[in-house]
């Protein structure tokens, strides 16, 4: 992208195969409280409810009182890549479809669209985010060949191509980038079959490191919260308020236009609870600015 294969960068679609915890349901069935777990420190400013088996460890993530779904599960991951080519903060609209919910769980599945503006000389970018089994058309996908693999005999075979079940297709003026898997860990294909451009950049110690040489008084992590991981998490999370805003299932939801400086929904003023949860008595949320 930054090495201009690709052109003007058109559009993007992001996939995951999350969720690979329950969602789409109801509120399981109260259970007895394990002697070894505090429950209500566990639900910290959550309201309270009874304890149910599956909460803990691992499956509040599908809960809207506890997570954020499998778009806040994986997009941090997978759309990090494009968010940091392209600068893709501040959408201006987010709109969503879905299997639907309950405002318990989030839903089976959604699909998300994401407008972004122009900023600086990035032309205007559209997104579109795919959960729960959900794939882009496969026309967008013609012209890509499988992987070139020895058979039984020694021989080298083209296989079929099959779209990975997460990934990220950037589709520009001039090329389409392809990469599979959750976090762009498996290289990625243009559809040219061109070589990528050479570019210049720092390649980063690892995360551990970033951390250990800031504190230290180095150089800021890349990931450091106020530039780049808060404005990523926010983008993705937006998402969320368009599918809180999708009342039907398999309907089209209400488009909702985001003010990145006020930090609210402008049309939508019914969202303003999921962007700013209440607390119960004897918690609070700590916020700086106007967050």
């Amino acid at each position: 992208i930054k090495g201009g294969n690709l052109g003007r960068v058109k559009e993007l679609h992001v996939w995951t195969n999350r969720p690979v915890w329950p969602q789409g349901g109801g509120r399981p069935a109260e259970a007895p409280v394990p002697e070894n777990l505090n429950w209500d420190v566990w639900l910290g400013p959550a309201a309270v409810r009874p304890y149910a088996a599956g909460y803990h460890p691992f499956s509040w993530r599908g809960f809207w009182d506890f997570g954020t779904g499998a778009l806040g599960d994986m997009a941090c991951h997978t759309f990090n890549m494009p968010f940091m080519a392209l600068n893709l903060r501040d959408p201006a609209s987010v709109q969503a479809t879905s299997s639907g919910h309950n405002k318990e769980t989030y839903p089976k599945w959604s699909i998300i669209d994401f407008d972004f503006p122009k900023l600086g000389e990035r032309e205007a970018v559209k997104v579109k985010w795919y959960d729960g089994g959900k794939l882009p058309d496969q026309a967008l996908f013609t012209g890509y060949k499988g992987d070139v693999e020895k058979n039984d005999e020694g021989k080298e075979v083209e296989k079929p191509f099959k779209t990975a079940s997460s990934g990220i297709l950037v589709i520009g003026e001039k090329d389409t980038l392809y990469a599979p898997g959750d976090y762009c860990e498996n290289g990625f294909k243009l559809k040219s079959g061109s070589a990528p451009a050479e570019v210049t950049y720092t390649q980063s110690p690892g995360h551990f490191e970033e951390w250990v040489n800031a504190i230290r008084g180095g150089p800021q992590a890349v990931s450091n919260f106020p530039d780049y991981s808060g404005p990523l998490t926010e983008t993705i999370l937006l998402g969320n308020l368009a599918v809180w805003a999708a009342d039907g299932a398999e309907v089209m939801g209400k488009k909702i236009e985001w003010d990145a400086a006020k930090m609210v929904a402008k049309n939508a003023p019914e969202v303003d609870h999921v962007i700013r949860p209440t607390a119960r008595d004897g918690w609070k949320v700590l916020r700086t600015g106007g967050a």
